[in-house]
């Protein structure tokens, strides 16, 4: 008789109903969450930097323009500048970079040429 007076513990379906509300209002909140975390990534302004970098590269290297400058283009800073190869007299780097407002490079384009 003691067995059928035992109670059994478990869960109503009340309490299973609220705690499957409770949990899929969690993943929906954090799903959200996520998405608008990979919705602002930064793959715009790189896809600007390395068009911009490639551009002012291109129309540099042509014009043999291997002058230290920079540029202020679409908010992204793009720094052109000129330095040694490697303690060598003839040969040197060209190199143009692209920075964000926080100074973070984007994107950076090196070659080495005999100016």
């Amino acid at each position: 008789m003691d067995i059928l007076n035992k109670k059994i513990n478990g869960f109503t379906l009340v309490e299973a109903m609220i705690s499957m509300i409770i949990i899929m209002t969690c993943f929906a909140m954090s799903s959200m969450i996520y998405i608008n975390i990979l919705h602002s990534d930064n793959k715009r302004e790189k896809a600007i930097a390395f068009i911009e970098v490639n551009r002012i590269a291109t129309e540099s290297l042509s014009k043999s323009q291997y002058t230290n400058q920079i540029f202020d283009i679409k908010g992204l800073t793009i720094e052109r500048k000129i330095e040694s190869y490697k303690s060598d007299d003839i040969l040197k780097t060209f190199i143009v970079t692209a920075y964000n407002e926080k100074k973070r490079n984007l994107y950076s384009y090196k070659q080495i040429i005999i100016p």
